[in-house]
C-alpha cells in the first residue's frame, strides 16, 4: 500500500509522527498543519507525553490515522511501529514523505557533509524576500520566526535540506542540487570515501536533475559534477586574495568586518554587488555563494538575493548568541565534526578576538570519535579551556563507562598538548563549573548534536536569580 503523500490527500488526514521532538520531524508537523492535517505526535524522549504528545506506547492510539511519519532513529523493531503495521496503517520515512509531498514542485535539494541547513535556510528566505515563497523543509528552526516547515499553495517552488544518513535523500527527484562540501561523515552506515560519492552521484545524475551547484574548493563535489547530465553547472568559490577564481560562476570575496557583521563582494557572471551578513565566518559565505547562485537560477536578480540575505538573522544552534548575562557572552553551535568543529572555533575567535574562549563540547558517535580523534584534539586545542562530556552513543552500543572512557582520552590528550581541559558527567556539572569559574568578559560556546544547548539556558536561569538575589 502506498503511503498518501500528495497535498490532497493530506487535507484533513490523522498522521501520527514518530520521533516528533527531533528538528527534522519538527519541520515535518510544521508542514502537515500547513496542508491542513491533524498531527499526533509520540516521541521516545517523553515517554509520559508532553503538551501536544501522546504517551510513548501503542495504548495511547484510541482512533484510527491514515499515515504513521517516522524519524529514521525509531528502529523497524519499535512497538509502535509494530503496532502500525499490524493495523495495516501506512509508513513513510522522514524523507520518503518530503520525497512525495513535494513531488510536483521544482524541487531545489540541499545536500553535502556541512551547511546544508543553513544554505536551504538562507535560500528559502531569499526566495520568500523576493517575492517566490516557497515551500521549505530545513533541519533547524529560523531565528526570524521559529519556523523549520513551511508549505505554500502560492509557490510551485520546494527547498528541502537532504539528508545523507541512510541515503536519505536519494527519496528525492530534484530539479535542481545544491551539493555543499563533501567529507567523510556518517561512518555507522558509508563504509568508504566510495560508498558517499556513490551516494551523492546517485543523487546528482537523476534525470530530474536540471542544474547542479557545486564548489570548486571541493574535488569530490567537482568529480560528481563533471560525471553528472545536468544541463547547467554553477559553481562557486570564497576566495580572500586579490584573485577571484575565474571557472566559478558566483563568487564572493571578504572586504571588511564590522564585528561580527562581514561586508564582501559578490560577483555572478561579471555582474557585482555588495552583500553585508550578519553571520560571522568564512563557512557562512560559502553557504551564502551556493544560496545566491541557487536564487539566481529561480530567476531572482544579484542585488535583490544579496539585499534579501542581509536581513537574514541564521537558524538556531547554527552560531546562535544566546545572550550576554553579566558580560558572559553565550554561543550555541551544531559543531560535531572535526571540521565544523574547528571552523566554528576560528570563527568565534575571529569576531570575538579579545576574550578567553572556553568550549563546552558533546562528541556525537564513537565510530566518529574514534575516526577522527587526532582531529578533534587539533580541532579543540584552539580554545583556551574545554569542557568534555561522554560521548553521546546515538545509534551505538557502547556502555556510559565506554563513552566517559572514550571523551577522558580526548581530554588527557588536549591536556598534553598544552590545552586545559576537564572531564564532566553530565549538563549540571558544566553548568556550575563555568558558574564559578567563567569571567564577564568569556565568551562561553557549546557545540555538539546533542543537549549542550541546554546549558544555556540553565546558565540564564542562574544568573537571572542571581540578579534578583
Amino acid at each position: 500500500m502506498s503511503p498518501p503523500l500528495s497535498p490532497g490527500e493530506l487535507y484533513s488526514a490523522d498522521v501520527l509522527l514518530l520521533g516528533s521532538r527531533g528538528a527534522g520531524m519538527t519541520a515535518v508537523g510544521e508542514i502537515l498543519e500547513d496542508l491542513g492535517s491533524h498531527v499526533l505526535r509520540m516521541d521516545a524522549a517523553a515517554a509520559d507525553g508532553g503538551p501536544d504528545e501522546l504517551p510513548y506506547s501503542p495504548a495511547s492510539i484510541t482512533r484510527p490515522f491514515s499515515l504513521c511519519v517516522y524519524s529514521p532513529a525509531v528502529s523497524k523493531r519499535d512497538p509502535v511501529r509494530l503496532f502500525v503495521r499490524e493495523h495495516g496503517v501506512p509508513e513513510a520515512a522522514l524523507p520518503e514523505f518530503l520525497g512525495g509531498v513535494f513531488e510536483q514542485h521544482q524541487f531545489t535539494a540541499v545536500a553535502g557533509t556541512h551547511g546544508k541547513s543553513t544554505t536551504a535556510a538562507m535560500l528559502t528566505w531569499v526566495l520568500q524576500e523576493t517575492g517566490n515563497g516557497p515551500a521549505s523543509y530545513v533541519g533547524a528552526p529560523r531565528i526570524a520566526d521559529g519556523r523549520s516547515g513551511l508549505w505554500s499553495s502560492n509557490s510551485r517552488i520546494a527547498v528541502v535540506e537532504g539528508c545523507e544518513y541512510h541515503s536519505g535523500f536519494l527519496h528525492f527527484k530534484p530539479n535542481m542540487v545544491v551539493l555543499n562540501g563533501i567529507e567523510r561523515d556518517h561512518l555507522d552506515w558509508f563504509s568508504s570515501e566510495n560508498d558517499e560519492d556513490a551516494a551523492y552521484s546517485t543523487l546528482c545524475q537523476q534525470t530530474s536533475v536540471e542544474t547542479l551547484i557545486t564548489s570548486t574548493a571541493c574535488p569530490r563535489g567537482q568529480k560528481i559534477a563533471s560525471e553528472a547530465e545536468a544541463n547547467v553547472r554553477r559553481t562557486w568559490s570564497v576566495q580572500s586574495g586579490a584573485n577571484l577564481n575565474a571557472s566559478a560562476d558566483v563568487m564572493i570575496r571578504p572586504l571588511r568586518k564590522q564585528g561580527a557583521t562581514t561586508v564582501a563582494e559578490v560577483n555572478a557572471g561579471g555582474v557585482p554587488a555588495n552583500l553585508s551578513l550578519v553571520l560571522p565566518g568564512r563557512h557562512n559565505l560559502q553557504n551564502a555563494a551556493a544560496a545566491i547562485t541557487a536564487a539566481i537560477e529561480h530567476g531572482v536578480l544579484l542585488a535583490d538575493a544579496c539585499e534579501a540575505l542581509s536581513r537574514f538573522q541564521g537558524i538556531e544552534r547554527r552560531l546562535e548568541v544566546r545572550g550576554e548575562p553579566g558580560g558572559l557572552l553565550l554561543i550555541d553551535d551544531y559543531a560535531h565534526h572535526p571540521t565544523a568543529v574547528r571552523g566554528t572555533l576560528e570563527t568565534v575567535r575571529d569576531a570575538w578576538p579579545d576574550r578567553r574562549l572556553i568550549c563546552a563540547f558533546e562528541p556525537h558517535q564513537m565510530s566518529r570519535m574514534e575516526h577522527f580523534f587526532e582531529e578533534f584534539v587539533a580541532a579543540l586545542s584552539l580554545a583556551d579551556e574545554v569542557y568534555l562530556l561522554p560521548v553521546f552513543a546515538a545509534r551505538e552500543n557502547q556502555t556510559p563507562l565506554e563513552c566517559c572512557r572514550a571523551s577522558g582520552s580526548l581530554v588527557k590528550q588536549l591536556n598534553n598538548s598544552g590545552t586545559r581541559s576537564f572531564l564532566f558527567a553530565n549538563l549540571d556539572q558544566i553548568v556550575s563549573r563555568v558558574d564559578h569559574a567563567a569571567r564577564p568578559t568569556d565568551v562561553f560556546l557549546t557545540m555538539g548534536a546533542g543537549r549542550t544547548n541546554l546549558i544555556h539556558d540553565e546558565l540564564t536561569r542562574r544568573f537571572q536569580r542571581n540578579s534578583v538575589a
